[in-house]
């Protein structure tokens, strides 16, 4: 009984990563998680599979909105500490857009070009001003 148990909470934690992963990716706020989702989970299970939807199950997927912008916030260290680890090591070239320091990096990895975006930045001066001035980055 505790390892089904266990099972089921390390199941709800995965789903919840999913989730979270689905909402960012669409760009819906983050609030729909236990407004929509959850509510449409228990409906599936109830109608379609003829299972009761028990509260444990559905209180084993967290999708406050907390919860998923701290997922998210994790994924995107994740991906930004990837891709530095990848651009340390390899050579790049870099493009930047002069209105906003919008940074873009392309590279090869395992033989295949990659783009990513990199940095966004807003100057706080005139970017064709370069008489020696040294600009102020805000992010």
């Amino acid at each position: 009984m505790y390892s089904n148990l266990s099972h089921t909470s390390n199941d709800g934690l995965r789903a919840s990563y999913n989730l979270s992963l689905m909402l960012a990716r669409k760009g819906k706020p983050h609030t729909i998680g236990e407004a929509l989702i959850l509510p449409s989970v228990k409906e599936v299970l109830d109608t379609i599979l003829h299972h009761k939807a028990s509260s444990t199950v559905i209180k084993s997927i967290p999708l406050s909105n907390n919860t998923v912008q701290r997922r998210v916030d994790e994924k995107a260290t994740d991906i930004e500490d990837s891709l530095c680890s990848i651009i340390r090591n390899t050579e790049l070239s870099l493009q930047l857009d002069e209105s906003l320091l919008l940074g873009y990096v392309r590279f090869v990895n395992d033989e295949v070009l990659h783009e990513e975006f990199a940095i966004a930045l807003t100057l706080d001066s005139d970017p064709r001003a370069f008489g020696g001035q040294e600009y102020q980055w805000s992010s």
